[in-house]
């Protein structure tokens, strides 16, 4: 049986949630992202969990990079066809690794925008922006063996 670790986390990280309005219904909603590019945010394939993960820490997006995909780490052209292919790659190789979600599924990079999750409209007004330090977030759990 695997046994699923989570990365080091970074001692301070920030999330930024959007708070929103719908246009449509009146719902008021949330967003939550990265504020910067410390964290990668994962959403489960078909499903709705998220799950968090440093950049530059050991066991964190750019570690694990160099680990599962190592031939990406000698690219000098940094083109957005290489970047694509590399993101695509990741993905595949990271989902052999970690712990799936909730439905059993693995995940994507997550690029959260202002849907209603009331009545899926698209059409929301921004009201505020807050700024949360060091929340209690889902953590991505990797194969501990590949974090050693």
């Amino acid at each position: 049986m695997v046994k699923f670790c989570v990365p080091i986390i970074p001692e301070i990280y920030e999330i930024k949630c959007l708070i929103y309005v719908c246009n449509s219904c009146g719902n008021i909603f949330a967003i939550a992202l990265p504020n910067y590019d410390g964290l990668v945010m994962f959403k489960e394939i078909d499903g709705e969990e998220i799950r968090w993960l440093s950049t530059y820490e050991k066991g964190g997006y750019l570690d694990l990079m160099d680990k599962l995909i190592p031939e990406y780490s000698s690219i000098i052209n940094n083109s957005d066809e290489n970047s694509m292919e590399r993101a695509r790659t990741f993905i595949i190789e990271l989902n052999k690794h970690c712990e799936k979600g909730k439905h059993k599924k693995g995940f994507v990079f997550n690029t959260p925008d202002s849907i209603c999750p009331h009545c899926t409209s698209k059409e929301a007004t921004e009201l505020k922006e807050i700024i949360l330090t060091n929340p209690k977030l889902n953590w991505m759990k990797i194969n501990c063996k590949l974090l050693e």
